[in-house]
């Protein structure tokens, strides 16, 4: 039960209390009772309604302090976004003029940036930095000094990183921010390139701020605008001693790449209780009249049962949300006006992934916390013509009216995904969280209420079983794609409980030893209609439905037993084992290979997790630490099929891996086609500078191998040597090398 649920439970309870109370005064009208004992009653009533009436005031004082202080707030933060945007618009036009005047000379720069200043009068300083080297300054005068100057390494790294293209550096002296600068590249990327550069503006924050929000005639609450990471202060007003956290509104706002924090005062209730009100209401006791006491009293409680009845009935307590009743009268009436108008919108049922499990694992606090950021991030993304209700549990309907298209509502759909994966802090700590869609529009996949609904319905049950964090669109054939995948993986699943998996060992030669001392697993289906049932035929489902992270475990949990089985051989090998990247999902992950790894008795350096690339350029802390953990325990970490994705050279010195494992696709390309040999003999030069092992995968022949070897490659893997082949076969074949190397 929710807890606004109990409160209202409470308050009808309270209501028949007072009911009751009623009654027991009526009786003390009818008796005769002494007049001392009469007035008695009668004062000690009407002292109980005075203490009821002042902590109803002070309670409706206090909530008008916090609102005048969260409207204040929400005026400064607007205040801010436009200061923001007034840089934002400077920026673009001195962008602009430098894109049709390159190369810009110094007086061509300097009418531009007088142009622009005699619009913007905030405007301290204006620099332009071809290739990271400040070449023009504005104005000149006392900056000279800045001329030739070239920009911090951080910088041109930030901005390089920003998806905005917008970097904001503060500095500050003594807990002040004495100085506040944007930059901003010419194009997006690498703003050392010689055809790019960095346009920076110094604005003067302070002086706007004191004009732009303190220049209304009504009086103004005591605030403070600070960095949120750090003590340095923006902006101050009035009495900084009472902003004590206990006091204070603080609204985060986020500014270009930095998060600001505005504290305003909520101003302490003034309400005094003096004794000479409790005398005056003794003295008024005597007149009051009983009958309107008790008239006041069964209206008050009508009109809160009648508010609250009502409210009950239209909206989710806990969200604020319209429910189901109440959305489904507004979606019709939506579709009524869509009728008339000939217009279309779009339906998107949402789901939030693996609540249940985060409800149970944290708390219902932790979940309500969830639900009400979750709504409140819906509401934010809605324009004023959109619907947005709680359907029931974590199930949340947005209607966008003006989403007349499939393609405006695929751009819509992703917008608010990435706004609802932002993270959310709940008890100190960050929570992410995923969401399924499903998109109906009208009037192609319906044209009433229960239409809509039910296929948006089904649109996102699709998406969850294709693996969740997604949106599907609803059509006919997606329930037979999904009804195929649930198939697969509960085919997995059972193959897996009855034991039809096998791995392969596929060996790797030591050049320069001639030893196999890895070997890489495999794993293998032994479907009993299907045969032999490769990887690729149920890998990508089992990603796209979770089951990958049951079969990772098993094949790990079996590698840990050959493991022993090849000691036990005395071959002394590691294995190469595969893991997806959705198996990096939490620090659970680590908890539960190191448990299997406890539970075989083996350790960690006898083990290579081959992972792709995309997981070590992946800026998800969570999934690095888990590789920064694994590789504690001994493990090594190679990158798989390297050449074939986005391969970021210049991080290739940072990645946590030991190993490089060069895709099969370009070993084999090497005999015809000359960038593919090239593209080998870099990746091998660059490696071994870096002192990374280089695995050339997929050698199929002598030729490719006899020219590896010519290249100092560390170890080749292929048909070449053996193909994949299960323990009980690779044993003798390793023990046959071995004996042929002795």
């Amino acid at each position: 039960m929710r807890v606004n649920e109990r409160r209202y439970i409470r308050s009808d309870k309270m209501g028949q209390r007072s009911s009751g109370d009623l009654s027991a005064i009526e009786n003390i009208l009818i008796k005769r009772y002494t007049p001392l004992m009469f007035a008695t009653v009668i004062g000690l009533v009407v002292m109980f309604l005075a203490s009821l009436y002042l902590s109803s005031v002070s309670e409706t004082q206090a909530a008008n302090n916090r609102m005048a202080a969260m409207q204040q707030t929400l005026q400064l933060s607007q205040e801010v976004g436009r200061f923001v945007n007034e840089n934002r618009r400077v920026l673009r036009e001195l962008r602009s003029e430098l894109y049709r005047n390159q190369p810009i000379t110094s007086l061509q720069f300097r009418d531009s940036a007088e142009t622009i200043a005699q619009k913007w009068s905030y405007l301290d300083l204006v620099t332009w930095a071809p290739a990271g080297k400040i070449n023009n300054v504005y104005p000149l005068g006392l900056n000279k000094q800045l001329m030739s100057e070239t920009l911090a390494p951080s910088i041109l790294s930030d901005l390089k990183d920003s998806s905005k293209n917008l970097l904001m550096v503060l500095e500050g002296r003594e807990g002040k921010v004495t100085k506040l600068t944007f930059h901003s590249g010419l194009f997006s990327g690498d703003a050392e390139e010689p055809d790019n550069g960095v346009l920076s503006l110094v604005s003067d924050f302070w002086h706007y701020f004191k004009s732009r929000a303190l220049n209304e005639k009504k009086q103004r609450l005591p605030f403070s605008i600070s960095l949120q990471e750090t003590d340095l202060t923006l902006f101050e007003f009035g009495e900084q001693t009472l902003l004590v956290p206990e006091n204070v509104y603080s609204a985060p706002i986020a500014v270009a790449n930095t998060q600001w924090v505005i504290k305003t005062l909520i101003k302490p209730s003034d309400l005094q209780i003096h004794g000479f009100f409790w005398l005056i209401a003794g003295v008024l006791s005597i007149v009051l009249s009983l009958l309107s006491y008790r008239v006041i009293c069964i209206y008050k409680q009508r009109s809160v049962d009648v508010q609250a009845g009502a409210y009950r009935a239209n909206f989710d307590l806990l969200t604020g949300l319209p429910n189901r009743y109440h959305f489904s009268r507004r979606l019709s009436e939506t579709i009524e006006k869509a009728k008339q108008d000939q217009a279309d919108f779009a339906v998107l049922f949402m789901d939030i992934d693996n609540f249940k499990k985060m409800n149970d694992q944290l708390g219902q606090g932790a979940g309500d916390a969830l639900l009400t950021t979750f709504s409140s991030r819906l509401e934010f993304a809605a324009k004023s013509t959109d619907l947005v209700a709680r359907i029931s549990g974590d199930e949340f309907v947005f209607v966008a009216r003006e989403v007349d298209d499939v393609i405006k509502a695929d751009l819509l759909a992703e917008k608010l995904k990435k706004l609802l994966q932002q993270p959310i802090e709940f008890a100190g700590q960050q929570h992410f969280v995923t969401v399924s869609m499903g998109v109906a529009m009208y009037p192609i996949d319906g044209d009433n209420v229960p239409a809509l609904l039910h296929h948006s319905d089904q649109a996102m049950y699709a998406a969850k079983r294709a693996g969740r964090n997604r949106h599907f669109f609803f059509n006919e054939t997606m329930r037979e794609q999904a009804e195929s995948y649930l198939i697969i993986h509960q085919d997995l699943l059972r193959g897996l409980e009855a034991g039809e998996f096998e791995l392969y060992y596929q060996p790797l030669l030591n050049i320069k030893s001639q030893k196999i001392d890895i070997c890489e697993a495999l794993i293998r289906w032994n479907h009993p209609q299907k045969g032999l049932v490769m990887p690729d035929k149920f890998i990508t489902v089992a990603e796209q439905t979770g089951a990958i992270r049951e079969i990772g475990n098993w094949a790990f949990s079996q590698a840990c037993r050959d493991i022993r089985n090849f000691s036990d051989s005395d071959i002394n090998i590691k294995i190469a084992i595969n893991h997806s990247i959705s198996e990096y999902y939490s620090n659970r992950a680590f908890e539960r290979w190191k448990g299997i790894l406890r539970e075989n008795s083996v350790t960690g350096d006898r083990f290579i997790f081959e992972i792709p690339e995309a997981l070590l350029m992946d800026k998800k802390s969570v999934r690095m630490n888990v590789v920064t953990a694994m590789r504690k325990m001994g493990v090594q970490f190679a990158i798989d099929d390297f050449g074939t994705g986005h391969s970021a050279i210049n991080y290739l010195r940072n990645y946590p891996a030991d190993i490089l494992k060069i895709d099969s696709s370009l070993i084999q390309g090497m005999q015809t086609n000359a960038k593919d040999r090239t593209l080998v003999e870099v990746v091998l030069i660059l490696a071994k500078s870096l002192g990374k092992i280089v695995v050339a995968e997929g050698v199929e022949d002598d030729e490719v191998a006899a020219h590896l070897k010519e290249l100092d490659c560390d170890y080749l893997q292929g048909n070449w040597l053996l193909e994949p082949k299960s323990i009980n076969l690779l044993i003798p074949f390793l023990h046959q090398h071995m004996f042929e190397q002795e």
